[in-house]
């Protein structure tokens, strides 16, 4: 896996209405493959083309991605992972 540095990801830029503002991450990012349908793709495709969750592919993903987990610890299905400073 290659892994990007926060700082890559640290620029602020203004938003032209369909375009959400990057905020700075709390912590180094992973870049991950995966594999799915063309019917999932073209899905995705039109999430794109809203604009509410990124502009590319890769940003709209990550952003439902994001929320899907953060539902699902929401609704205890999952447990949130402790840090590893936290769990000694």
């Amino acid at each position: 896996m290659r892994r990007h540095s926060s700082s890559a990801n640290t620029s602020s830029r203004h938003t032209n209405g369909n375009e959400t503002a990057r905020h700075r991450r709390c912590c180094d990012s992973v870049v991950i493959q995966i594999t799915t349908t063309q019917n999932l793709v073209a899905v995705l495709d039109q999430v794109v083309k809203t604009g509410f969750f990124g502009t590319s592919r890769a940003a709209a993903a990550e952003r439902l991605l994001a929320e899907a987990i953060r539902d699902l610890l929401k609704e205890g299905t999952i447990q949130k992972r402790q840090k590893a400073f936290e769990a000694q």
